[in-house]
């Protein structure tokens, strides 16, 4: 509709398979080179940019939303994001 496509929102299908009721981790639907790694003194690639501005995937599953459960145990409170981060940074090496 056009406004998706004024905010720049693109709804297409997924090549992922979702079950209910069945737990999978780390489906793999293909292989792609995406450019040079994380290295000091030379510009990140697409991807890593994406992940450093906290950028998310917002699926639609059966017209209702994904979401993400984020628990802090500090303050003991659990919080729901819309979507799901393209990715992270590691705390130990700091690379996305």
């Amino acid at each position: 509709n056009l406004g998706e496509f004024l905010v720049g929102d693109r709804i297409e299908s997924s090549p992922y398979r979702l079950r209910m009721k069945q737990d999978m981790y780390c489906e793999q639907v293909c292989i792609t080179n995406l450019g040079r790694g994380e290295q000091k003194g030379v510009s990140p690639n697409k991807v890593v940019r994406a992940i450093r501005k906290s950028y998310h995937n917002n699926w639609i599953v059966d017209n209702l939303s994904a979401a993400s459960k984020i628990e802090d145990d500090t303050t003991i409170t659990t919080r729901y994001w819309q979507g799901f981060p393209v990715g992270f940074v590691a705390s130990d090496t700091q690379k996305a």
